[in-house]
């Protein structure tokens, strides 16, 4: 059929409303009714929405692969029934410009018509006719697929189609989950009953400065081939670095960190000796921040190396802080060990204040601490501090941790008992000891090699240096165990309830009232197995039981948690960031870990009550649903549920409160799935990551 016969030959397909079905899956919380209906009604007079000239169907201008796979078969499949090839065409448009064409939108386009429309939750479609456009979204691009094929199916004849502007077709695939009887709970909740006050929330290691790793002062890389090593926004173009700054400020808010473990060495803040005299900190000149430090004659450079680098990285960090800071995040300071794993930031690369061999090489990490002045190195770590809190006034940067996993050093209670108070000396001679934490430990307490697994750590350090040991951080990395396969009848599920939280009631009890975070909770990657390249493949469910931890550690009294590790694309497989192939400038969300951790961490932030809960039920072998519950600051209500079974799970809620539902499971990590409101009944798909809010923010 040409183009002339569709014009003057027109089938008119008046549709009423379709059934909207009130059940959006994984978060329903009423029965599906089945299958759509149709009601007729009176039509309210609308122009035809005709195939022919002038008519295109539009996909986005960066549309995903199955976008555009839809668009295409839409266009192919309307040519098929009618024979009229439609125009495929991309949302772009000339700047100052608006489309009023009639047009057939196809998944997410820039079009105003289509702007806050979404597909309900996993599993849904949408059809919708607003003014002459005809809009067709899915929660995914499957669903999208499966949404074109409807409208291929439904409403398309030989003849062409007309809508009227009550057109709205939903499906929704709820009603396809089967959940046995085993998997059947109740969750209880008591929003009066605090367990837990005023968490610091969960965060990530944010690698800025542990290695060095572009140079931005002229934008030189240290790999080569296709390895990235850019970890926060660079141009020469100040244009260009605003812009790529708050695209980078954007992404960290969605995200939700509240902790950050801020990787940053020490000799990027002093990277000569500001004097002889430990006892004397120079803080006009003997420092890179510090205004006269450029006169120094030992610490003249060149533009691309020594001092230039220490001053755009610190602009960089200033920068980065403002910003933790108008978010009111949990800063602590890490420095890595001596220093010597960032030589790039001492003139020669020679680290001033790392000890020597017989040769006169410098001593790296190793099995002592290898500095040649502890009060220097006290000094230091005391100016940074007070320069950052007096001086700049940062609230957000809440103390430091001097050395990462110092567990292997060899003579370790004795060498910790000895820096944590020197520490506390120099921030108290500097008037900052009230003010700025001391990290402590940052490894595993309860294993040193110089006497192994002694089991009253916290409680034997207290003794000599208790005073100076603020907040306690173990590093935990079990929990990824239980995201392996399980080998015959040797389930690997139970770590976590099994070993970490006794480990965890016990250390929290040395501690008393000061208090315990997971420093680092696991890895965005390191499953069982190997890639193709030898390296661990990444898999979402180190997501699923780092979100179990969460909840557990959470319940247990931990105060927070920081994910390794937060950057672009230093290491690929545990990065939860990447650089856009396109522009390798952008930095875009790593989906298999950016929107499941961001999950995790953000509806339970900083200052949260958490309050009594507990799930009944939906457990054979083992325990399968697990839930967090607390009082936000802003006084919404917030439920964090992991289902790790097998199978789907449906959970009775308390009565009396609705909640909006947000989810991802492990085919749908590509952003945060909204799933509309539940208020008695919540069906959790397998290995699915759940939150509900009573006030989403």
């Amino acid at each position: 059929m040409n183009r002339t016969s569709i014009s003057t030959r027109v089938l008119a397909l008046l549709f009423a409303l379709l059934l909207v079905l009130p059940a959006l899956s994984g978060c329903n919380n009423e029965k599906n009714p089945g299958s759509d209906t149709t009601e007729e009604t009176v039509p309210e007079k609308n122009e035809p929405f005709l195939f022919g000239d002038g008519i295109a169907v539009v996909r986005g201008d960066s549309s995903t692969a199955g976008e555009t796979s839809a668009a295409e078969r839409l266009t192919a499949g309307i040519e098929e029934k009618t024979g009229t090839a439609l125009k495929l065409k991309t949302d772009r448009l000339k700047a100052g410009t608006v489309s009023t064409a009639q047009e057939i939108l196809v998944g997410n386009t820039n079009r105003p018509e289509a702007e806050g429309l979404k597909a309900g939750g996993i599993g849904d479609y949408l059809i919708r006719l607003v003014g002459n456009k005809l809009v067709i979204l899915g929660s995914d691009d499957e669903t999208l697929m499966l949404g074109v094929e409807r409208f291929l199916k439904d409403f398309v004849t030989a003849d062409g189609f007309a809508f009227t502007d009550t057109l709205d077709v939903y499906y929704d695939d709820s009603e396809l989950i089967y959940v046995p009887d085993e998997m059947k709970g109740t969750l209880d909740v008591d929003f009066g009953e605090v367990i837990n006050p005023d968490i610091i929330g969960g965060g990530v290691n944010f690698d800025f400065s542990s290695y060095v790793f572009i140079n931005l002062t002229n934008g030189g890389e240290w790999g080569t081939g296709p390895l990235r090593s850019q970890h926060i926004p660079f141009s020469h173009s100040k244009k260009v670095a605003d812009s790529l700054w708050e695209d980078y400020f954007d992404l960290i808010d969605q995200t939700g960190m509240q902790y950050v473990r801020l990787n940053v060495s020490f000799t990027m803040w002093e990277p000569v000796n500001d004097n002889d005299d430990p006892f004397d900190t120079d803080f006009d000149s003997g420092f890179i921040f510090s205004p006269h430090f450029s006169e120094r004659p030992d610490a003249v450079g060149k533009s691309d190396g020594f001092p230039a680098l220490n001053y755009a990285y610190l602009d960089a960090f200033y920068r980065l802080l403002d910003h933790f800071e108008e978010r009111g995040l949990f800063v602590i300071l890490a420095n890595w060990d001596n220093g010597s794993e960032a030589l790039g930031f001492c003139p020669d690369k020679k680290n001033w204040l790392a000890s020597v061999d017989a040769s006169g090489n410098q001593l790296g990490r190793g099995n002592n601490l290898n500095v040649k002045d502890l009060d220097e190195y006290a000094e230091t770590f005391a100016a940074m501090m007070y320069h950052l809190v007096e001086e700049k006034g940062y609230t957000c940067v809440k103390g430091f941790s001097f050395y990462n996993e110092p567990e292997n050093l060899s003579k370790a209670p004795t060498v910790l008992a000895e820096v944590y108070n020197k520490f506390g000396e120099h921030l108290d001679r500097l008037g900052i000891r009230d003010e700025v934490m001391i990290q402590a430990f940052d490894g595993s307490i309860t294993w040193m090699a110089v006497d192994g697994g002694r089991a009253d750590r916290i409680t034997q350090m207290e003794k000599t240096c208790g005073d100076n040991m603020d907040l306690y951080s173990l590093h935990w990395y079990l929990s990824t165990i239980e995201s392996g396969e399980m080998v015959g009848s040797n389930d690997v599920r139970g770590v976590i309830s099994g070993h970490l939280i006794p480990e965890v009631e016990r250390l929290l009890g040395q501690a008393g009232d000061k208090p315990l975070v997971l420093g680092e909770l696991g890895t965005f990657a390191f499953q069982q197995g190997d890639g193709p390249d030898g390296r661990a493949i990444k898999d979402y469910r180190t997501r699923l039981f780092a979100a179990e931890a969460a909840i557990e550690i959470f319940n247990a009294g931990v105060k927070g948690y920081g994910l390794w590790i937060y950057n672009c694309y230093y290491h690929s497989y545990h990065t939860m960031l990447d650089f856009d192939p396109k522009d390798p400038q952008r930095i875009v969300p790593d989906k298999q870990y950016f929107y499941p951790s961001a999950l995790i961490m953000k509806y339970l932030p900083g200052g949260t009550d958490i309050v009594e809960s507990a799930v009944t039920g939906c457990e054979d072998s083992y325990k399968h649903v697990w839930a967090c519950a607390g009082v936000r600051p802003d006084g919404g209500k917030s439920i964090l549920l992991v289902n790790d079974g097998d199978d789907a799970a449906e959970i009775t809620l308390p009565g009396g409160v609705t909640y909006q539902c947000f989810t991802v499971d492990p085919e749908h990590t590509d952003k945060i799935y909204e799933e509309g409101t539940v208020t008695d009944t919540l069906v959790m798909r397998p290995d699915s990551i759940v939150v509900l809010t009573d006030k989403p923010f």
